[in-house]
């Protein structure tokens, strides 16, 4: 627990423009990748009368954070008890607690990653208990908040389904359910350029207004997200593919 103290104490910052601009992307102006999170937050701001501020912004990061790390320190915890307070596995548990995982934990306070692990954890507790229909309705809201859950946290899914030894039938429902969110996403995106732009400059303004994040990235972060997902398929996936 010290050695994740200090690593954090030593690599947190403040969210940046980028990663606030995220928790301001909603679906009132149209659908949108990332949107999910920014809805909740709209959500509750609208029910508690709250602003959108930047320290809102901060607090939910923070949260999340102290939320991942706790998850962390709880499976380290697990690990040292099977293993008998092993000198090796000890080892291995304080380099962990000072990798660089913990160190760009601390560095993307706010971003959306922390918000799908913390679901990543949700939806491997649902399938150890066996609720594979919840299991997967997990995933799809994981997806639709950061659509990296597919390279991050899925595979965890999948290797879980057969380390538990999990029954291919029901455990298939909990596999295949991260595809439907794409395939959501490419149906609710907006198509003809009219209305790409028309979204673009509503979010743009909305990014503006907020007051705290700079012209250009509230320029940048609506043009980004509004690429489509084929199209960041087809961008993306020759580098996976030859990594």
């Amino acid at each position: 627990l010290w050695t994740i103290l200090v690593t954090l104490a030593r690599s947190i910052r403040e969210p940046n423009d980028f990663a606030a601009a995220h928790w301001l992307i909603d679906y009132r102006f149209g659908f949108i990748r990332r949107g999910l999170a920014g809805t909740l937050v709209s959500l509750f701001c609208g029910i508690t009368g709250l602003e959108a501020s930047y320290g809102l912004i901060v607090a939910v990061g923070a949260l999340c954070l102290v939320a991942v790390m706790a998850c962390f320190v709880w499976a380290l915890s697990i690990l040292l008890r099977r293993a008998d307070w092993d000198l090796g596995i000890s080892i291995f548990c304080v380099i962990m607690a000072s990798s660089p995982m913990i160190v760009l934990t601390g560095h993307l306070l706010s971003y959306l990653d922390a918000v799908f692990i913390l679901l990543l954890v949700a939806a491997l507790a649902a399938l150890h208990g066996n609720q594979y229909l919840l299991a997967a309705g997990i995933q799809i809201v994981a997806v639709l908040v950061h659509e990296s859950y597919l390279l991050v946290g899925w595979p965890a899914v999948v290797a879980a389904c057969y380390i538990w030894r999990k029954p291919p039938g029901r455990a298939g429902v909990t596999v295949a359910a991260p595809a439907l969110a794409p395939l959501m996403v490419m149906a609710l995106e907006p198509w003809s350029p009219d209305a790409k732009t028309a979204l673009q400059h509503a979010l743009t303004v909305r990014l503006t207004q907020a007051g705290y994040i700079i012209p250009f990235k509230a320029q940048l972060v609506p043009r980004y997200l509004l690429i489509s997902f084929r199209e960041v398929w087809s961008i993306e996936s020759p580098h996976f593919f030859s990594r």
